[in-house]
């Protein structure tokens, strides 16, 4: 199936998978999810940096390709900071998907996504790959202007993509990429959808973390509610057809799905597998030998 010129199951065969460090994810992920899949870490202010890098690398150990989230609120000190960086390095991982964090008072000197990226750019070497978050149904805490400069500055520090929030509106999401466009972002975006969860668990998170789409489909969409969860499972293969249709000329290229599994890992793993069954990329090999140290 191809739309807007992108063909789903390509892009569904590519899509990473997101889960959150609980104790038992990586056995989790290890009974469920075939080698070499890639897997990002999320960070929350619960778990801190520590335990999403320590996540990142245990899945590494175990053949996937890990990318861990570094909220920049949750990360105490420059001197954490290397440590995190090294270890990643140390590991395989050149990657990282860099965020503000929750408005919770910062834990250290990194008030903002930027100024944590600017310390991973050195720390870790220019070609390092960084992701930065996009909200394309707004963010509860900033205006859209206030969203855009900051993806303005992310781009000229050197980010590389673009991951977004929960997305459940098309045209929310294409008016969104053409905002981008006319503020001169060419960041290639990940989309950022469900994977294959529960339905009681994908409102229950979705409204947790205050996803405007989601809340609106439950307080007032109830047609499109019905149709978009029809199942005890939600499976989101009619919402990324209607998402990747947005993808087209003079707009901010649409290079991969970010699924957020809430941990449902097997179900998500399970309906990837259906819907494109692949071969898994061959990781890049690990270093072999020590690295030397070194708000949105």
């Amino acid at each position: 199936m191809t739309t807007g010129g992108i063909d789903i199951p390509t892009l569904v065969a590519g899509a990473r998978i997101e889960v959150v460090p609980a104790a038992d994810i990586v056995d989790r992920v290890a009974r469920s999810v075939p080698r070499g899949s890639s897997l990002t870490v999320t960070c929350l202010p619960s778990h801190g940096p520590e335990r999403a890098v320590a996540t990142a690398v245990a899945l590494v150990a175990h053949g996937y390709a890990a990318i861990p989230h570094l909220a920049a609120r949750s990360v105490a000190s420059r001197t954490q900071l290397r440590a995190l960086v090294s270890r990643c390095r140390n590991a395989g991982i050149d990657e990282y998907v860099v965020v503000g964090g929750d408005g919770h008072e910062p834990a250290g000197p990194y008030s903002w996504a930027s100024s944590l990226m600017e310390d991973v750019l050195e720390l870790a070497g220019p070609a390092v790959r960084i992701g930065v978050g996009g909200y394309p149904e707004a963010h509860p805490g900033y205006r859209r202007e206030e969203l855009a400069k900051a993806i303005r500055v992310k781009q000229e520090l050197g980010a590389t993509s673009i991951v977004t929030q929960l997305c459940f509106d098309a045209s929310a999401f294409a008016g969104w990429l053409d905002e981008l466009a006319a503020d001169g972002i060419r960041l290639p975006v990940s989309v950022g959808v469900p994977g294959a969860v529960r339905r009681s668990r994908l409102i229950e998170m979705s409204t947790r973390i205050g996803v405007a789409g989601a809340v609106g489909f439950v307080r007032g969409n109830r047609r499109s509610l019905v149709r978009l969860l029809a199942h005890r499972q939600f499976r989101p293969d009619r919402l990324i057809a209607s998402l990747v249709a947005a993808d087209g000329p003079g707009r901010p290229r649409i290079e991969g799905l970010h699924l957020y599994s809430f941990n449902e890992v097997a179900r998500t793993a399970a309906w990837q597998a259906r819907v494109a069954p692949r071969r898994p990329a061959p990781l890049r090999a690990a270093p072999d030998r020590p690295c030397p140290s070194p708000k949105p």
